[in-house]
């Protein structure tokens, strides 16, 4: 597995000397490799690798006999994590399964390392593989470390082994049979870094905001220096620069657009968004609103919070139309769970729905659901993967689709608005 060096500097020097060759030859890079410290770790055998999302950990044990193709590598991968904010954003992944959490981090970011550094006709002899680093070619760049953490985590519960992870040099499956293990020096095989989440959250929220900031604007630079030198940068990195989706905006503006009655305004309730400045505005009050409905997806590739944080942002959406009754369903296969929400109980959706159900993916259950139920929306919001079995369903009403970690899915019917789990916080 492991390519000697073929100097006889320290570690700490040939850390650094990479370092430099990754600023000239990745330079959009740059940036992002000048936040945080950089420390060799003496004390933990098993130490490969780690980063608590701005900080650095390598083993010296394990980078030791690494080549420098190689090191690069495991410097790109450590740097990688901190440009995605993985320790900020899957968080809530990692308090479901901690195993499964970094696995699908290190799945999502070692295809993306490979295909975008192994490109020997722009950056020559940059990077080499690592035996038994995770990477399945199945988790190409259509997918997100999330959709790559429910996808392992299903599997998991059917009782499937997980795959042995694929050499992208050979195509073949690692002769490495548990990267976890030493070979028998107290050294690890294969290379599976850790994630200090602990750390992380230690990090009080001003000081998460900056590093996230710091990070935006490392990104921001590299890709600056990359096309003043002519390299042009990595696609994904520069998808890292466009603003977040606003998808509660995205809520708000199909909900308005289709469920605004007839309206007039009335100091009776008065409008929330200017209480905060101490304000008394009226809020307005449609005469012709029913009901609107958000049906959520329960196949187990959308976590439960995710599904909360659009069902609370689908009810104050509603807040501004005040329909008669929002109606949050949980579907998969067929629908296992109604609730219905009158005016008065809009603000307390997120807090009091209870998510249910899990197994297929059939949305063309909802409709006649609906109709049996004397449901008929003025508009419907449906939370999903878009990984439908049979289609997308009739609708005989306007509907809004907010697909999740699935940015190829297009719905014939309808709008849409694509998101990531890490955007639903």
């Amino acid at each position: 597995m492991f390519v000697l060096g073929s100097t006889n500097l320290t570690l700490e020097q040939r850390l650094a000397k990479n370092v430099m060759r990754l600023m000239k030859d990745a330079t959009e890079l740059s940036g992002i490799l000048i936040i945080g410290d950089r420390t060799i770790d003496d004390n933990d055998p098993m130490m490969t690798a780690c980063t608590d999302g701005r900080n650095e950990w390598y083993g010296r044990g394990y980078c030791d006999p690494l080549g420098d193709g190689q090191l690069r590598f495991v410097l790109i991968h450590e740097n990688y994590h901190k440009m995605f904010k993985h320790l900020t954003t899957w968080a809530h992944l990692w308090e479901i399964d901690s195993g499964l959490a970094n696995m699908a981090m290190d799945y999502y970011i070692n295809y993306l390392i490979w295909h975008t550094y192994s490109d020997k006709s722009k950056y020559g002899d940059l990077i080499d593989w690592i035996d038994g680093a995770l990477y399945d070619p199945k988790y190409d760049d259509t997918w997100d470390t999330a959709r790559i953490f429910w996808d392992l985590y299903n599997d998991k519960k059917k009782g499937n082994p997980i795959p042995k992870p694929v050499n992208p040099k050979t195509g073949q499956p690692s002769d490495i049979t548990d990267n976890n293990k030493g070979n028998g020096q107290g050294i690890p095989q294969g290379f599976q870094d850790k994630h200090d989440f602990e750390k992380a959250k230690d990090m009080s929220v001003e000081e998460a905001k900056e590093n996230a900031k710091e990070i935006d604007e490392a990104i921001r630079q590299g890709d600056i220096v990359a096309g003043k030198v002519g390299t042009g940068g990595a696609r994904h990195l520069k998808e890292l620069l466009k603003p977040p989706i606003d998808f509660r905006e995205q809520i708000r503006e199909f909900v308005t657009t289709y469920c605004s009655g007839k309206d007039f305004g009335t100091y009776n309730k008065p409008n929330r968004r200017y209480l905060q400045y101490d304000m008394i505005m009226p809020s307005t009050v449609s005469e012709t609103v029913e009901s609107l409905v958000c049906a959520n997806d329960m196949s187990g590739s959308i976590g439960e919070r995710e599904l909360k944080v659009v069902v609370g942002a689908t009810a104050k959406a509603a807040i501004d139309v005040t329909p008669e009754e929002l109606h949050v369903i949980y579907w998969d296969t067929k629908v296992s769970g109604h609730e219905r929400y009158e005016r008065d109980e809009l603000d307390k959706v997120e807090d009091t729905t209870k998510p249910c159900g899990g197994g297929g993916t059939d949305v063309r259950c909802v409709p006649p659901f609906l109709r049996e139920h004397h449901v008929n929306p003025t508009a419907s919001i449906i939370v999903t993967d878009g990984e439908m079995w049979n289609g997308f369903g009739d609708w005989d009403h306007p509907v809004l689709w907010v697909i999740v970690n699935n940015p190829s899915c297009v719905p014939p019917v309808g709008k849409h608005v694509h998101v990531t789990s890490g955007d639903l916080r």
